[in-house]
């Protein structure tokens, strides 16, 4: 009985430690409050990127007309503007080439957001590709934001995330600091997809046209 009694007390302890590092607990990453530009509440991202075009999106406080300045050097000289005001904004660049560079800005009212830059899909044939998949990001910020230093420490042309995006879908306010912040890094000139999880709910946060934190 005392050998068992050793054991189970040994068991408790591993089991105790394995806890602690499968479900950390939460805490709020540095990202998460980041200084903001006047008037933005999501940085820009990518989405829907092609050989030909790429999407760019952010959400803005208030409905305001956006617009997306690029080219191929920083001096960038095209640019597409949306029709109406918007606070999900969505800006979609064709006309591009396969496998190149391009830099880009978004920006509304006076505000001009930080220049970027993303690269459109590789010609067909092409063997040289990066491509990062991970998943289950949801609740921890701090430990997303680790995993999405990883990644940025690989250069990945494209990120793929399986799903559990957010611990809840269903809260509006729960995508901003527990996928968007921590995810930003990255967002702004890697392109991603997603995978609806169930930590998603098949919420309208996810689907609705109106409010779209991801294009599939």
């Amino acid at each position: 009985m005392l050998k068992i009694g050793k054991s189970y007390k040994y068991f408790t302890m591993c089991l105790a430690l394995l806890l602690v590092c499968v479900f950390p607990v939460f805490s709020q990453d540095n990202t998460t409050q980041e200084q903001m530009p006047e008037g933005l509440n999501i940085f820009p991202y990518l989405q829907n990127v092609t050989q030909q075009g790429i999407v760019v999106m952010w959400e803005t406080t208030e409905p305001v007309v956006g617009t997306v300045n690029y080219g191929e050097s920083e001096k960038m000289g095209q640019s597409v503007t949306e029709s109406s005001p918007v606070k999900i904004h969505e800006v979609k660049i064709t006309g591009l080439e396969p496998g190149k560079t391009y830099y880009y800005q978004a920006s509304y009212g006076n505000v001009n957001l930080a220049q970027s830059t993303f690269k459109t899909t590789p010609p067909d044939g092409t063997k040289d590709f990066r491509l990062a998949v991970y998943g289950d990001s949801r609740s921890d910020p701090a430990v997303h934001g680790k995993v999405v230093d990883m990644m940025f420490g690989e250069t990945p042309d494209l990120v793929i995330n399986t799903g559990d995006l957010v611990s809840s879908g269903t809260y509006y306010e729960r995508w901003k600091p527990e996928f968007f912040m921590p995810l930003h890094k990255l967002s702004d000139h890697v392109p991603f997809y997603t995978c609806l999880g169930n930590h998603e709910g098949n919420s309208p946060n996810y689907f609705n046209p109106k409010f779209r934190p991801m294009k599939q």
